[in-house]
């Protein structure tokens, strides 16, 4: 299990991929699983890179996932499957610890969610047996938990898994979003409400939300079909045609947060233009 900023992710806009081969955990884990020692260093990380790669291919392969819930409470729990519920995971319930460590024995899962506070171990501890016993297989673990963690303990969970979601009102819904991205399941494919949720997150954590910027292109149909791509992430745009009409815009506004400036243009063209202006606000030069 990873922490949380050092898994390989690759983005979409279909979906989020988070593949669940962690490079950081995996040399973490090498004294529980040793190289082979008539393989030169070389050759022993080449074969380890090829088991990745062919993990990975296989995994995608695959058209139902399979989840592991760790949670002994009866409400939290029933939430947690009805939320993520779909034809496409097949959801496997552990009350304790000991029953997660008897399923992750007898099976190889391809995300979990483990509850903080279990009647039996803490989810230090089991994580921490996880990694002992999972060597081979890297599995994204999602912490959910109603605990309030001291810095102490989310540095300790964050070396050992790849998200700490904290239980309130709205945690069900993130909880579905995270885990779709860990299963590399195409969010296009769910119910269209449960797409809805998930849109609905990335637009609210979108950098781009609410910037405001100014296109400069004397080509319309080149403003129409920026216009058009900015708009989906709920920016606020603005077009010139000129030069000049750049600047008599961005006297009136002073809110713009980004040019986006075409360089091939008549009368005053995008250099001309720019010098004018860049002391003003953020360049992107472009052409096409």
């Amino acid at each position: 299990m990873a922490g949380d900023s050092r898994s390989f992710q690759k983005r979409s806009e279909s979906a989020p991929y988070s593949y669940p081969f962690d490079f950081g955990r995996r040399e973490s884990l090498a004294g529980n699983a040793p190289r082979s020692k008539e393989l030169p260093l070389e050759a022993a990380e080449e074969s380890d890179a090829r088991k990745i790669i062919c993990g990975y291919c296989k995994y995608n392969r695959k058209k139902v996932k399979t989840l592991l819930i760790v949670e002994d409470n009866p409400l939290d729990c029933s939430n947690i499957v009805k939320m993520l519920d779909q034809d496409s995971v097949k959801i496997t319930i552990a009350r304790n610890g000991s029953q997660a460590m008897k399923q992750l024995k007898d099976k190889v899962f391809d995300s979990i969610i483990l509850d903080y506070t279990l009647p039996d171990i803490t989810a230090l501890e089991l994580l921490n047996k996880i990694n002992i016993q999972a060597s081979a297989e890297i599995t994204p673990v999602i912490i959910y938990s109603a605990k309030d963690f001291n810095k102490k303990e989310t540095e300790q969970l964050h070396r050992l898994a790849n998200t700490i979601l904290l239980k309130d009102v709205n945690s069900l819904e993130r909880l579905l979003e995270e885990a779709t991205m860990h299963l590399h399941i195409n969010h296009k494919l769910l119910k269209p409400e449960k797409q809805k949720i998930i849109e609905n997150i990335r637009i609210k954590e979108d950098v781009l939300v609410g910037k405001r910027v100014l296109i400069v292109d004397d080509d319309v149909r080149n403003l129409f079909a920026l216009t058009t791509a900015f708009e989906r992430y709920n920016m606020d745009v603005t077009t010139a045609e000129s030069g000049k009409e750049a600047i008599t815009l961005l006297n009136e506004k002073e809110d713009i947060d980004i040019v986006l400036m075409d360089i091939m243009m008549p009368e005053m063209d995008g250099y001309e233009t720019t010098q004018k202006i860049r002391r003003e606000v953020k360049i992107i030069c472009c052409r096409s």
